[in-house]
């Protein structure tokens, strides 16, 4: 009844376990409708965000309820305050979010930021570490920025 497809949700060649075919059919389809959906909203907070000159990043249209969010989980920053972390943040955090790196971007390996000032770190944890000094804020003031952009525009 089962036929060796690999796990679902892992790489095809993983033949890891056996699932019945139909079966890892509907989880494709689902795990891939889900993963479009999140990808298109992440990409239009993206395209606003790239579309901007990096001065006026945080002028995105969905930095109103990324504000909301955050006051609602404990901010205590100001809108200026907050605008400007966000700003910091999608230019510290948004290429590893996206799995982008110099080399995907045709930049020579040794870039640390894209032409619209993106930076590039080996992994997701150094650049939230790097916009953290940055902005010389805690792991919790950097949970609620994290989670008000997340919690409207999946970010994770």
């Amino acid at each position: 009844m089962g036929r060796d497809m690999g796990r679902a949700g892992c790489v095809p060649a993983c033949n890891s376990c056996v699932v019945p075919s139909g079966f890892l059919f509907s989880v494709s389809i689902f795990r891939w409708t889900s993963f479009f959906l999140k990808v298109h909203k992440l990409e239009m907070v993206v395209e606003s965000a790239q579309s901007a000159p990096n001065e006026e990043l945080s002028e995105m249209r969905a930095a109103p309820e990324f504000f909301a969010v955050y006051k609602s989980l404990g901010g205590s920053a100001d809108e200026a305050e907050y605008r400007r972390r966000l700003t910091s943040f999608f230019l510290h955090t948004m290429n590893s979010a996206m799995g982008y790196d110099a080399d995907i971007c045709g930049l020579p390996l040794t870039a640390t930021q894209d032409e619209k000032g993106y930076r590039f770190y080996a992994s997701r944890g150094e650049a939230q570490r790097a916009f953290r000094e940055a902005e010389q804020i805690d792991g919790d003031e950097f949970m609620r920025i994290f989670k008000s952009v997340d919690m409207v525009h999946p970010y994770s």
